[in-house]
């Protein structure tokens, strides 16, 4: 049992889990029976859904969960809230079954996907806020909206409704100009979003006396010397240097043996912060995390799905910036490994590096942790510099297409995934 009271091994619940392709969760629920699904396969010719080819598939009615209180981490949904009958019961009852954090992915009311024939509903961002408010009230528990677009289209889609099929020439022709207009003339809308509704049982960390815990893992004293160590914003806090020049260790390797010792040895939390050797803090780093809450990794560079640009405006070697300025936490699917800041409860309740990632991905994978585990992920903007050729790193090597490729078996269930080097999708499995 955690913390949370739930059971080992059931954390992530899917909610209208559609068929076993798109199931993401340790278990899944859905209102068809029979695989009768109208809006999956050609059901004339009978293209059923087989619920049998599930994982942990039950039979149930969204508005009326067949879990007891906090039964999960995480009460996920994606595209079939928009199909309830009463979209504020289903998820008054994906908060009551999450002990965490509810998510939930639907059409944006703007966009073209909002008006097919099967939709009920049509939301927005402010409808989720007013469920928040309302839940609020209802619960007596402290709970925050957030949210983000997760696709984007532009007016020209909606205005012009396509009328052929989408391979012939003639559509292939009109999707090229098309594009030419856009972007010249065209205006953005929201087509899908995410929204997170997190149950804050707990107390943002306050102590403004904490002493960061940083670590890095250098194989070149000279760089470690020159770019991190030199700065005073690190040398006047607790530094833990792995020296792995000739060991060719993983860096998660290294990192969870300090995890290992941290918990051991610290009766109290503390926030962790894991640095590259060329990188160079230049600010004070407790100040931008008083009052943040400690159930979220916070980097400072981030990307996610509908953003083609990264999120923390980040100095490179030449002096010159790349990423868009940040005036407020942001949440992000994953984070640069250039710099993660993590609390220690986190790893407390289940958080851990993954050492199958020995240089490239480790960064992403383990905010892909965090987001099944009902932690949230949010790139800060802090004033640094990286030292370094490119924030992508050598995506031409050997070892990045092969943990590239473990990274997308690992959480094909959640493709697409935005890391800061690449959009990772089905076609890197």
């Amino acid at each position: 049992m955690s913390e949370d009271n739930t059971v080992e091994g059931f954390q992530f619940l899917d909610v209208g889990c559609g068929n076993g392709e798109l199931a993401k969760g340790d278990v899944n629920i859905d209102v068809f029976r029979e695989g009768k699904n109208l809006q999956i396969g050609n059901q004339l010719v009978g293209e059923h859904v087989n619920p049998h080819l599930i994982k942990n598939f039950i039979v149930a009615d969204a508005s009326y969960l067949p879990f007891k209180d906090n039964a999960f981490l995480v009460a996920f949904s994606s595209h079939a809230i928009e199909h309830s009958n009463n979209p504020f019961k289903m998820y008054s009852e994906m908060c009551r079954v999450a002990s965490r954090k509810v998510i939930v992915r639907c059409p944006h009311w703007r966009g073209s996907g909002a008006k097919r024939p099967f939709h009920l509903n049509y939301l927005d961002e402010d409808w989720f806020n007013e469920a928040c408010k309302r839940l609020s009230f209802k619960t007596g528990l402290k709970l925050k909206h957030e949210y983000y677009i997760r696709a984007w289209e532009y007016r020209t889609n909606i205005i012009i409704a396509p009328k052929v099929v989408s391979k012939t020439i003639p559509w292939r022709a009109y999707k090229r100009i098309q594009r030419k207009i856009q972007r010249k003339f065209g205006t953005k809308i929201p087509f899908e979003i995410e929204s997170w509704l997190i149950k804050q049982h707990y107390s943002p960390y306050n102590g403004k006396d904490c002493k960061l815990h940083f670590h890095v893992v250098t194989n070149n004293m000279a760089t470690l010397n020159s770019c991190f160590l030199n700065s005073q914003y690190t040398v006047n806090n607790c530094v833990t240097v792995y020296d792995n020049t000739n060991k060719h260790d993983a860096l998660p390797y290294a990192m969870n043996r300090f995890v290992e010792s941290f918990l051991k040895n610290n009766k109290y939390d503390n926030w962790l912060v894991f640095c590259h050797q060329d990188f160079i803090l230049n600010q004070e780093l407790q100040s931008v995390l008083y009052g943040k809450s400690t159930k979220s990794i916070y980097g400072v560079s981030g990307a996610r799905i509908g953003l083609g640009n990264i999120l923390g405006k980040i100095m490179q070697t030449d002096g010159s910036f790349i990423g868009d300025t940040l005036t407020d936490v942001t949440p992000v699917q994953t984070l640069d490994e250039m710099c993660l800041i993590v609390h220690s409860s986190l790893f407390r309740n289940g958080l851990k590096f993954d050492e199958q990632f020995k240089v490239h991905f480790y960064g992403a994978d383990i905010c892909m942790s965090a987001y099944v585990l009902g932690f949230n992920v949010h790139a800060l903007q802090i004033d640094c510099q990286h030292k370094s050729r490119t924030i992508t790193g050598d995506v031409s090597s050997k070892e990045y297409h092969e943990q590239l490729k473990v990274f997308a078996n690992k959480w094909s269930k959640h493709l697409p995934i935005k890391t800061t080097t690449r959009l990772v999708t089905a076609k890197d499995l």
